[in-house]
């Protein structure tokens, strides 16, 4: 039983390592757009890995009619490249063309998704998506 309980400890103490390997600092541009401006999401990878980023925004506080739009998904680059991922404004409820921010603040969770491999006849569940980063934008009206 104690052989167990070290095995499993190791293997949780190496998963945090790796994971804190994976963090990185993005950066919102505009840092301060317009209700109806695109935003990027801009970070440099730290390594290379095997998997997908995205990003999502909450509107803080969290209000009703202010959606949390995702980014797509974007495969992970080599080391040392740039990643941009894009958010749109939400598109208003009864103006399909239209999309627009909630004025405020907005916070961004970048999320890594590892690509799981198996060999056949092997059968593997999917990863998880991770939060590995965080920032900030704040939306001001539109002139």
């Amino acid at each position: 039983m104690t052989l167990v309980v070290l095995v499993v400890g190791v293997f949780a103490i190496a998963g945090g390592n790796a994971l804190a390997e994976k963090r990185v600092q993005p950066h919102a541009r505009p840092s301060q757009p317009t209700q109806s401006e695109e935003v990027k999401i801009r970070f440099r990878t730290r390594q290379t890995l095997d998997g997908a980023y995205h990003a999502q925004a909450r509107h803080v506080p969290v209000e009703s009619g202010c959606d949390a739009p995702r980014s797509r998904d974007v495969i992970a680059p080599r080391k040392g490249r740039v990643v941009r991922l894009s958010l749109l404004a939400p598109r208003v409820d009864d103006q399909p063309d239209v999309r627009r921010w909630c004025i405020g603040t907005y916070r961004v969770k970048v999320f890594f998704k590892q690509t799981v491999r198996c060999e056949p006849p092997l059968q593997c569940g999917d990863s998880v998506a991770t939060a590995i980063g965080a920032t900030t934008f704040a939306v001001v009206a539109d002139d």
